[in-house]
């Protein structure tokens, strides 16, 4: 499944429900105060990232580890005669707001969208890579990006191509890697004939936004099968790669390959997740301390309703334990994963449904250690009353002392979307939790 930018209503009823039996965070009533123990793990403050009214989605979040904020982008629509552009804000681990701004804007018609974002410590700026309809009407959309640095106030930000394949190309997904000291975006290109199938492109750009090659640098393709929703993470033991991705054909399955820094394949693509039914969405972090990999994605067993998964694979490719992350009558979707700063823990989020049908839906983590071993599932934030989506899409990095999350939140019923967050810390505390 792509990852979709557009919005629908919602007209059927919701059946809301408070929890379900199989949730485990405990049940209150309207307004009641429970203590807690959320052993590891304490929460912050709820954050609201965005800073005017308008239709605001799909957040990517990194962490500056040099001036210890996180640097938050998304798209919004609305703000000019209902195109998307892209605009960020910088975010001190304090949560508080050191500054909010658009990036590259363009007065044309051409829609940005789908941002990804990373950081490079040593040049001190920021990457950011999104799908743009080149043409203004939906036919082309292509890769660009712009480096943005790190102390932005008002300096000219001038955005370049990245890819521009007669196909078009969407989910951009970018990291930065310290060894070779530059960036690597992949994403997935579609024919406007549906055939021959999607494929996977990566490319390298270097700090001053040239690259190394003439073309792509990599290219995941099948005869059959289609190959989308690429996601990739770095190595910095081994100086290498892992691309995560979603192979669809009869199946929809998860595959990974591992790349030297120079995007060459090491060894052959392998099945992470290739059972009978779906798993999709993967997601994937790299904890240095074991040398390992999490990957998390959503899946259908017995066709019952998504729950989320995860499995760990060693830094030299060999898959481990599955474990199933989360598991309700409802829905678990959009996984993220990342791992703390000290390279030892992961945290996955997702959103969470609160109905029998189809929404609205909260946003939820967990903690996962190296060996599978799970941590209790906190609630960041509930379905609020009225909702008709609720809160979706969040993305979690890590820094400072723990992670921070941003998701897109419903404001009223589903008459706008703000992007908002919030702080996950590291340390073992007893905590007030109230449901509205």
């Amino acid at each position: 499944m792509y990852r979709r930018f557009f919005v629908f209503m919602l007209t059927a009823p919701i059946l809301l429900i408070t929890f379900v039996a199989s949730l485990t965070m405990p049940k209150t009533v309207a307004g009641a105060i429970d203590l807690i123990s959320t052993p590891s793990v304490q929460l912050g403050s709820t954050i609201e990232v965005s800073w005017f009214d308008a239709e605001q989605y799909l957040p990517t979040v990194t962490y500056n580890s040099n001036l210890q904020e996180f640097f938050v982008v998304w798209h919004s629509k609305g703000t000019d005669n209902g195109h998307r552009r892209l605009f960020a804000t910088r975010l001190n681990i304090n949560g508080e707001i050191v500054s909010q701004f658009v990036i590259a804007y363009s007065p044309t018609a051409n829609d940005r969208t789908q941002a990804s974002v990373a950081y490079d410590p040593i040049n001190r700026k920021y990457l950011v890579v999104w799908t743009e309809d080149v043409n203004g009407d939906g036919s082309n959309w292509d890769i660009y990006g712009a480096l943005v640095p790190e102390n932005f106030v008002s300096q000219t930000i001038t955005p370049f191509a990245i890819n521009e394949f007669p196909t078009s190309q969407w989910n951009p997904q970018v990291v930065y890697a310290s060894g070779p000291q530059e960036f690597l975006v992949v994403w997935t290109n579609t024919y406007s004939a549906g055939t021959p199938p999607a494929y996977i492109s990566g490319r390298r750009v270097l700090p001053n936004g040239t690259f190394p090659s003439s073309s792509s640098d990599l290219t995941i393709f099948d005869t059959v099968e289609n190959q989308v929703n690429p996601t990739v993470v770095y190595n910095g033991i081994r100086n290498e790669y892992l691309v995560v991705w979603e192979k669809v054909g009869s199946e929809h399955d998860v595959y990974g390959l591992r790349l030297t820094s120079t995007v060459n394949p090491i060894n052959s693509e392998f099945a992470i997740a290739g059972w009978p039914g779906i798993e999709e969405q993967p997601s994937v972090a790299y904890c240095a301390g074991p040398d390992q990999y999490l990957v998390a994605w959503q899946a259908v067993p017995g066709g019952s309703g998504y729950d989320l998964y995860g499995r760990v694979v060693s830094g030299d490719g060999i898959p481990g334990q599955v474990s199933a992350i989360y598991s309700s009558i409802v829905d678990e979707k959009e996984p993220s994963v990342a791992c703390d700063t000290a390279g030892q823990h992961y945290m996955v989020t997702w959103q969470q449904q609160y109905s029998s049908l189809s929404g609205p839906h909260g946003i939820w983590g967990r903690p996962v250690n190296s060996d599978m071993s799970l941590g209790d599932p906190l609630a960041l934030v509930t379905a609020l009353p009225g909702q008709v989506v609720g809160q979706e899409q969040p993305f979690n990095a890590a820094g400072g002392t723990g992670y921070f999350v941003a998701w897109q939140q419903e404001i009223g019923a589903n008459v706008g979307h703000g992007i908002y967050g919030r702080f996950i810390h590291n340390s073992t505390v007893y905590l007030p939790f109230v449901i509205q």
